[in-house]
């Protein structure tokens, strides 16, 4: 393993219901970079995710974070090392406020406490200005890209060294989409986060994007090594071509 490459994913094999979903999945991503994960629905993104987390198993293949494999170990014990997750639409507690929901995610960092790493509760608002005003407002009333912002924050609070995005924009207006793509940057970029990014707005994410995967069908069809300049210029059709 590389000295900076954070995550190796080798072989990768894993079935949901019965049915296998990733057919020989192998990628890596590099300490500080965003990595984008592209391609149609079904494609097996999601499931990827999931059992880098943990939360599934592979039937064969192995993962390594920090240079240990991790393939057999529980999403808590992930967590532990690091490794955050969030998934599509979200995670929050509707029926509690703003500042509670960050309480949360803040007492019960996943066994972390590095405060060189990731910001106090008490400043996660330098970096989420939006969540301030709204603090005594219930979770479960916020907008949709309000919600979402709340998620960004939660999972900030636990301190990553690497974070797993699956579908961050699903849902949200367009001007919002930009919102959480940069704020994504951003949280790259202020706190070295690693970053896996799923997400359908294939343009939005090779814009941020220092290499990008496409997949198709189970298995990785390309390797994108300077995808923001194909954000502009390839049809959807070369940048997910096999």
């Amino acid at each position: 393993m590389g000295m900076n490459q954070l995550l190796i994913v080798d072989n990768l094999v894993a079935s949901y219901r019965k049915k296998e979903i990733l057919k020989g999945i192998s990628l890596h991503a590099e300490r500080g970079e965003i990595v984008a994960l592209i391609g149609p629905n079904g494609a097996g993104k999601s499931t990827l995710l999931k059992t880098i987390m943990g939360i599934l198993h592979p039937s064969a293949g192995k993962i390594q974070f920090e240079g240990s494999d991790i393939t057999d170990l529980h999403p808590h014990e992930r967590a532990r090392l690091g490794i955050g997750y969030l998934k599509q639409g979200g995670s929050i507690f509707p029926s509690l406020t703003v500042a509670e929901n960050l309480s949360l995610a803040s007492s019960s960092p996943n066994g972390n406490s590095n405060p060189e790493r990731s910001p106090a509760p008490d400043n996660i608002f330098s970096l989420f200005p939006e969540l301030a005003q709204i603090e005594p407002m219930r979770a479960g009333a916020l907008s949709g890209g309000q919600q979402q912002m709340l998620s960004l924050a939660m999972v900030t609070l636990r301190q990553p060294k690497f974070l797993l995005l699956d579908e961050p924009s699903a849902g949200l207006a367009p001007k919002l989409v930009n919102r959480v793509i940069e704020k994504i940057k951003g949280l790259n970029e202020s706190l070295s986060i690693t970053i896996l990014l799923v997400e359908q707005n294939i343009r939005r994410a090779l814009s941020i994007a220092n290499r990008a995967y496409a997949m198709k069908e189970g298995v990785i069809s390309k390797e994108h090594l300077n995808p923001q300049s194909l954000s502009e210029q390839e049809s959807f059709e070369t940048i997910l071509q096999t």
